[in-house]
């Protein structure tokens, strides 16, 4: 359950905040164009690692729940050398440069996240439902992103990027979570947990697709 809504709250930023990165950075950093305009490539590999940064937290307290607490060091010490070697000759590359920073903290989160699971359900013998926890939010996540960059580049060329960005965030929201309830990606005790639940479960249970 920890990992799932993780995952509905990580995988629509962490897409968003890739296929969005040049006009986050302007929402951002309007003032400063340059600059924008190198950063813009590197967010866009960061935001697909935030996802797989944010997973390997609860993973890794799991571990740690379990009396595995060296797992999780011993895991992130052996990536992060790897890291550092990866690093040291993509970014000596003239054609990738600073960007093989953000690929090998990419790769470094994807290995961390791999391994530590692969532990885990070693050790527990867990099994994942991994629609529930990884599919459906994903596809909600990708229709997100998606409307969002459609409205972005749609109002571009009419509106400053700034606006353009907003709008293009918001309906990207506004997508997600009714992908999320017509894919049942999300369920009543989910949204108990929200601020004023109770009160956004009576309007869940009144949806036409809810079946009783």
């Amino acid at each position: 359950a920890v990992l799932r809504m993780t995952m509905l709250l990580v995988l629509p930023a962490g897409i968003g905040m890739s296929v969005m990165s040049h006009g986050v950075l302007t929402l951002l950093y309007g003032g400063r164009p340059l600059e924008v305009e190198i950063a813009a490539p590197i967010l866009t590999v960061l935001g697909i690692a935030v996802i797989f940064a944010s997973a390997c937290s609860p993973i890794n307290s799991m571990l740690q729940a379990v009396g595995r607490a060296d797992l999780p060091v011993k895991i992130m010490v052996g990536c992060a050398a790897f890291k550092l070697i990866f690093n040291y000759i993509a970014v000596g590359i003239p054609s990738v440069n600073i960007r093989g920073a953000a690929i090998g903290t990419l790769i470094c989160y994807v290995m961390i996240m791999i391994i530590s699971l692969i532990f885990l359900f070693k050790i527990t013998e867990l099994k994942i439902n991994y629609k529930t926890v990884f599919v459906k939010p994903l596809v909600s996540a990708v229709l997100c992103a998606g409307s969002a960059y459609i409205v972005y580049s749609i109002l571009m060329p009419y509106l400053s990027e700034k606006i353009a960005t907003v709008i293009g965030i918001g309906i990207g929201a506004v997508v997600y979570v009714v992908s999320l309830v017509l894919l049942r990606a999300i369920t009543e005790e989910d949204i108990r947990n929200l601020p004023k639940g109770d009160k956004l479960v009576l309007i869940y249970n009144k949806l036409p697709h809810i079946k009783k």
